[in-house]
């Protein structure tokens, strides 16, 4: 029964190793090519692909582990971005809508072709935020480039979507640490 894979570097060859003994697939100890050696061959590789070759309960070997790892990377490479693209699109959607201090969740799923939950959950996973809080600072962003053009902040709170300038000014002061009338100061 094979145990495990070793790579003969003399020969170049993958070397099963069959109870203790190695041999050579396509090789014979008087180094012949032998005519069943590719039938072995095939054989040994529709094994190893299926992991019958190790023990059921045994450790990945090295080569199986920088498999797992590559895999995973690339999983979580592709995650990221479809949480970005998911991000670049819900940011195009918001564009048009943030001014609009009566847009509720549900529109916003609407205008992204998906159910209020799942928006909420992909929202959650690719920012680790509520709507409701990726949307303020959504806004709260918006307000400081207006506040860097210098438009007085109680025309600074309608553009943005916020419902009073009051409302606007404690989101903004939670968000930043600071009063956006003093916004000027600290960004000199």
């Amino acid at each position: 029964m094979m145990k495990k894979l070793t790579h003969n570097a003399t020969i170049g060859l993958i070397t099963p190793v069959v109870s203790g003994y190695s041999t050579a697939i396509l090789a014979d100890n008087n180094g012949s090519l032998l005519a069943a050696g590719f039938a072995k061959l095939r054989r040994f590789l529709k094994m190893a692909s299926a992991k019958q070759i190790d023990q059921p309960n045994s450790p990945p070997t090295a080569l199986e582990s920088n498999r797992i790892d590559i895999k995973s990377v690339i999983q979580q490479q592709k995650q990221q971005q479809k949480q970005l693209q998911f991000i670049k699109t819900l940011n195009e959607k918001l564009e048009s809508v943030y001014s609009d201090g009566y847009i509720k969740i549900g529109d916003i799923a609407a205008l992204m072709a998906m159910s209020e939950a799942q928006l909420r959950r992909t929202i959650k996973k690719s920012v680790n935020m509520s709507p409701a809080n990726y949307i303020r600072r959504f806004r709260l962003v918006k307000a400081t480039l207006l506040l860097e053009q210098g438009q007085p902040i109680y025309k600074v709170a309608l553009d943005v979507g916020f419902p009073s300038q009051s409302h606007f000014s404690t989101c903004f002061k939670i968000q930043y640490g600071y009063p956006p009338s003093q916004y000027d100061q600290k960004t000199s």
